[in-house]
């Protein structure tokens, strides 16, 4: 997979969602970082270190930021790196069109997105199954499963994700209650040791 292909299978999903689904008032897609879910937009995408001096200039110029024209290449950089604008993603982007909402999960928690386990079910169904190794067999059990995927099943998925997103609320409140501790036990600490440092003087 690349942005390329991701871009052109997610409009296709989208438009695909929006007719079914019509004026549906929210529409969600889940997805994880993977690179082609992160590529910037092109007004958005900051310059680069690799690029000739003019190139950086041109970048200024389109972002419309001023800059006097004897400066260095490392000064042009410098000022385009300050001036970044904030990041838009073409997935995002494209969504808006159709009114779609992207949830992004964090980086490294696929556990919170249900389709991983879709997925793992599908790829052992598959696995156990196949005898011919032909990519027609393989796009044959496929669809097989997801024409036996029942109700159940998905929201069997869904209940487990939401199990795993309790664990990390509830790991989320011990972290915050154990750095309130070492906070406090620093300040402690600080103030002994000037405390100390103004007896001594």
């Amino acid at each position: 997979m690349d942005s390329m292909h991701f871009m052109h299978w997610i409009r296709q999903t989208y438009s695909k969602l929006r007719k079914e689904f019509g004026n549906a008032p929210s529409i969600t897609i889940i997805i994880d970082n993977a690179s082609w879910h992160r590529e910037g937009t092109d007004d958005t995408k900051p310059s680069r270190r690799s690029w000739r001096k003019q190139m950086i200039a041109n970048w200024l110029d389109d972002h419309h930021i001023l800059y006097d024209n004897d400066i260095s290449k490392a000064e042009l950089l410098e000022l385009a790196y300050e001036n970044l604008p904030r990041k838009k993603y073409k997935v995002d982007e494209e969504a808006k069109m159709y009114r779609i909402n992207i949830l992004r999960l964090p980086m490294g928690h696929c556990t919170l997105n249900p389709i991983e386990l879709a997925w793992a079910n599908m790829k052992t169904y598959k696995r156990d199954r196949n005898t011919k190794f032909t990519l027609t067999e393989v796009t044959k059990l496929a669809q097989e499963w997801i024409n036996n995927l029942d109700a159940r099943e998905a929201i069997s998925y869904v209940n487990h994700v939401k199990q795993y997103e309790k664990a990390f609320k509830k790991a989320d409140i011990y972290v915050e209650e154990i750095e309130e501790e070492l906070n406090d036990d620093y300040d402690e600490d600080n103030y002994s040791a000037y405390s100390a440092d103004t007896d001594d003087e």
